[in-house]
């Protein structure tokens, strides 16, 4: 299952930086998230961290690593839990996921923001009492392809106590039907979920192409429900770029120039040529995925999903 548990290393930050934690405070905050992260298993959903997060401190001169000696004195069965999860989570790049920047209150968010480009669950130590709230508030900054920047604030789903799972359960529960292994089992699904939806060359064959450690695949998913959903509502009039968040168009320059235009230019099923002007962001290496609307028939064409094309 693509869901996970993104460990949030503010929340680490915050407890070095605690005037007054103590090492027995370290013990208990690790054996909090210790037990949200075997909780979560349970449900199919796994940790992922950083290659250094063994390093991590908790509190000054108290790390995960120090935290994981003190269980093989104390508790060899959680220890023994703790080794495997720890054995079999997947790690984040140590650059970014995305182009975009993420912030919490002003600070730059690295965890936070791969849960809300990953559809995730972000993770924390208790170490602040923010750290407590099952929903968090980050600021998303990005550039779009003309230079002019913008944000926009995202909710994501949090937890640093095992009982917060429960208040996310029918999060994950209807997450987890709109799930997917590999391209190969999108396109499977593509019919029953995507009715709306018309998979053309080449991105049929790019979808076809993308495996289980593909991090755009989850936001491919994501933004094809929110097209499926758009055409579905979608009674009368023109294409209205409004309804559906974060999509751009090509520039005039793009469009004006017969090479860069014919990079997006994709044969439709009934012979003609479209061009898919209209895109939307996926990360990283700048991917994106080109679409074509039909107001005639109130459907959308799917055409490219790959690396960002040329620019000029």
């Amino acid at each position: 299952m693509d869901i996970f548990l993104i460990f949030n290393e503010l929340s680490a930050q915050d407890g070095v930086n605690h005037p007054t934690a103590t090492e027995y405070d370290a013990i208990q905050w690790m054996s909090d998230l210790a037990e949200t992260v075997i909780t979560a298993s349970k449900e199919g959903i796994a940790l992922r961290v950083y290659r250094d997060f063994i390093n991590t401190e908790i509190i000054a001169g108290y790390t995960v690593d120090n935290w994981l000696a003190h269980l093989s004195k104390m508790d060899r069965d959680m220890r023994r839990k703790i080794n495997s999860s720890i054995t079999a989570l997947g790690f984040l790049d140590d650059e970014p996921l995305s182009e975009k920047d993420f912030y919490y209150h002003d600070r730059s968010a690295k965890g936070l923001g791969n849960a809300c480009l990953l559809d995730s669950i972000a993770i924390s130590l208790r170490t602040q009492s923010q750290w407590e709230e099952t929903s968090l508030p980050i600021r998303v900054v990005e550039m779009d392809d003309e230079g002019s920047i913008f944000e926009r604030v995202e909710n994501i789903n949090h937890v640093s106590l095992s009982i917060h799972l429960v208040q996310h359960q029918a999060w994950y529960q209807d997450r987890r039907t709109t799930s997917v292994t590999n391209g190969q089992d999108l396109l499977s699904k593509w019919g029953q979920w995507f009715p709306k939806l018309k998979l053309i060359q080449p991105a049929q064959s790019q979808i076809a192409e993308m495996n289980a450690g593909t991090p755009q695949l989850r936001q491919v998913v994501a933004r094809l429900f929110e097209f499926q959903n758009y055409c579905e509502t979608w009674e009368s009039g023109g294409f209205d770029k409004s309804l559906l968040k974060n999509i751009a168009p090509e520039s005039q320059s793009t469009a004006m120039n017969p090479a860069l235009r014919a990079e997006r230019t994709f044969k439709l099923p009934n012979g003609e040529e479209g061009y898919f002007e209209w895109h939307v962001r996926l990360t990283p290496n700048h991917w994106r995925l080109h679409f074509l609307p039909d107001a005639k028939e109130r459907m959308i064409y799917i055409g490219y999903v790959g690396k960002h094309l040329t620019l000029k």
